[in-house]
């Protein structure tokens, strides 16, 4: 009699431990499946947070050249353009654009001719258009690059995985004594096209240099 309590008390032992490993094991599954989706979501983050900061980086060392002569004394700008940096913006599109000498061979002058667009047609998108030439490229070219100059241009992020949500561009004066210069100021806020609840805003400003 005794024995059959024992084998009858270790029956029910086995089925509430087997009960509770199966709980355990679940408990575990879901903080496994969990800890991988948060793991999956970092990534995808820090992926596009390197990538907005990476084409931000890259637009503010190359502006950083924006007017540079090294012939003359006189600033390199769009004509027609008041300012060395010349820029539209729109609640549904911006446009950046400069130009500065590349290179010189004796008498011979090349000018690298650099516009940023985002535009009403391709809201989502962020394109750099360059053309190097012996001349500086008009408002009127910046306007319509492709048409205007060639198509010179490309888009900076994955156009199927990085949705640009804004390209926003602002202009200040910044009068001086002698010379007076400009503030610019550029925005980008960039999400996942699979994941629009991941974005990032990101922004520079950046001193006109009087070279």
């Amino acid at each position: 009699m005794t024995i059959t309590k024992q084998k009858g008390a270790s029956l029910i032992e086995f089925m509430v431990a087997s009960t509770v490993g199966i709980i355990a094991l679940g408990v575990m599954g879901s903080l496994f499946i969990n800890s991988q989706k948060i793991a999956v979501q970092r990534t995808k983050e820090l992926s596009l947070l390197q990538s907005t900061n990476s084409v931000l980086q890259m637009m503010n060392l190359d502006m950083k050249r924006a007017g540079y002569n090294g012939v003359t004394d006189n600033l390199v700008k769009l004509s027609g353009a008041d300012h060395m940096f010349y820029i539209e913006n729109s609640p549904t599109s911006g446009l950046l654009a400069y130009a500065y000498v590349s290179e010189i061979s004796g008498a011979s002058i090349i000018y690298s001719n650099i516009v940023y667009e985002q535009t009403s047609a391709a809201t989502d998108v962020l394109r750099i258009c360059e053309k190097k030439q012996s001349t500086v490229i008009s408002v009127i070219d910046a306007q319509d690059f492709t048409a205007n100059v060639g198509n010179n241009c490309n888009t900076l992020f994955h156009k199927d995985r990085i949705s640009v949500d804004a390209f926003n561009l602002a202009q200040i004066e910044l009068p001086g004594n002698k010379v007076s210069s400009s503030m610019v100021t550029v925005q980008l806020v960039t999400s996942l096209k699979n994941s629009p609840g991941l974005s990032k805003d990101l922004s520079f400003s950046l001193k006109q240099r009087n070279w």
